[in-house]
């Protein structure tokens, strides 16, 4: 994760939009179903071997990069592997019941002209793992 991380660590803006969507999705769609296929005899209760990799995921790239500025620029193009990442990383339940969950903080929208996508960065402004 770390090497993924700084390949992407010191950029901004629109630069930063695309290097951490391309990042994305070979994350999502190379190193976590290998993971996946390692660790398989080996799987016991929660949290799975995806969670845990989405939240190291979480943790170490997504939070430690400059996102929420990116995000906020007026003229933005948020790729769809950001808007599906932003999914992917905040969807959860409640702890206890044997599933994971993201507890955001508080909610802004961006909001852009026809055809754009609308992003909320609730994981981004301050949410915690954990029930409340």
């Amino acid at each position: 994760m770390v090497i993924l991380r700084d390949k992407i660590r010191f950029y901004e803006g629109q630069k930063l939009l695309d290097s951490l969507a391309e990042t994305w999705d070979f994350f999502f769609s190379d190193v976590l179903p290998t993971l996946q296929a390692i660790f398989y005899p080996v799987q016991g209760k929660e949290p799975s071997v995806r969670q845990l990799a989405l939240l190291h995921f979480r943790n170490t790239i997504t939070l430690s990069v400059k996102l929420e500025d990116a995000l906020a620029r007026a003229h933005a193009r948020v790729p769809p592997a950001i808007v599906q990442m932003l999914l992917v990383l905040q969807v959860g339940t409640r702890p206890g019941s044997g599933r994971w969950c993201l507890r955001p903080g508080p909610q802004r929208q961006r909001r852009g002209g026809p055809g754009s996508t609308r992003v909320t960065d609730g994981m981004l402004s301050g949410g915690t793992w954990g029930g409340e």
